[in-house]
């Protein structure tokens, strides 16, 4: 069943292009008979072991995303992945840690690495960009969300220890979070790279306001604090308006200077490479002593 509607969805895929939605649909329900159809694999040969089936599930989402090709299913492909990374090392130890690392802090080398292989492909096989675009953003959205949860509870896996220590001896962790945010934004506005820079602007506020709410919820009166808070949603507001017109106005005046550049060299090309070659010839440069 699944198979059929797979094959179904190709077709269809390839005759009517223009139907993105419904097409994707057979998809989803190829992926949910996928899902299913492992799922009474392992009740056949009678295995208890859930973290294989998800594996198994993640590479046939892999190969099929390839192989349609379906950002949809590839999705689905790092999505069953991500799973059977978090179970599978969080059944390593009963306490919680796997190497000294909590889960949230795990999947922020998890999501790293994926944020690095989907911008290595990227960059040398440029026919994978969907697939590397896919990867990257699913990485970025794990790192940030990941790296946020660390900052506000540390690398404490039990929450009765985390509530013993205070939110100021985390702040490495936000510092930390702080520092990514800004690489990312930084990376985002040189290289002229909308994924890097919506990701990390986003989280340099998300940060901001969770360190605010940490350190000034329990001892301000909540009248200041709203009323601070308001202000600073009001100046934030500003900031951002103020941002996307100098990435709007630098867009455009890169975009000014290429058009210049290119002008400019198919006018040196129409000019001078013609002059050049008539000059260069043998017979010129005698006629021209004479």
């Amino acid at each position: 069943m699944a198979a059929g509607f797979y094959l179904y969805g190709v077709r269809r895929k390839s005759s009517a292009p223009d139907k993105t939605f419904s097409n994707e649909a057979l998809f989803v329900l190829g992926i949910i008979s996928t899902a299913i159809s492992i799922y009474f694999i392992g009740q056949v040969i009678e295995t208890n072991n859930l973290t294989k089936l998800i594996l198994l599930a993640s590479i046939v989402y892999g190969l099929l995303g390839f192989w349609i090709p379906s950002l949809l299913v590839w999705a689905c492909a790092l999505l069953s992945l991500s799973i059977w990374f978090g179970i599978e090392t969080y059944q390593w130890d009963e306490s919680g840690y796997f190497l000294g690392m909590t889960l949230p802090l795990r999947f922020v080398l998890f999501s790293a690495i994926l944020v690095a292989l989907g911008m290595t492909t990227q960059r040398k096989w440029p026919q994978f960009e969907d697939f590397s675009i896919t990867t990257r953003a699913y990485g970025l959205i794990l790192f940030f969300l990941s790296l946020w949860v660390v900052s506000i509870f540390g690398n404490y896996a039990d929450f009765a220890e985390w509530g013993d220590v205070s939110q100021f001896s985390l702040i490495h962790w936000s510092v930390l979070l702080l520092i990514a945010s800004l690489a990312a934004l930084y990376h985002g506005i040189k290289f002229d790279d909308e994924l890097n820079r919506g990701f990390g602007l986003i989280f340099v506020f998300i940060n901001l306001y969770t360190r605010f709410v940490e350190y000034f919820w329990e001892g301000t009166h909540k009248a200041l604090f709203f009323a601070v808070l308001a202000a600073s949603f009001w100046f934030s507001a500003l900031a951002l308006k103020r941002f996307i017109v100098l990435v709007s106005v630098h867009e455009r005046l890169k975009q000014r200077t290429n058009k210049f550049a290119q002008v400019f060299t198919r006018t040196l090309l129409q000019t001078e490479l013609p002059l050049y070659r008539r000059w260069s010839h043998p017979w010129h440069r005698l006629t021209a002593q004479y």
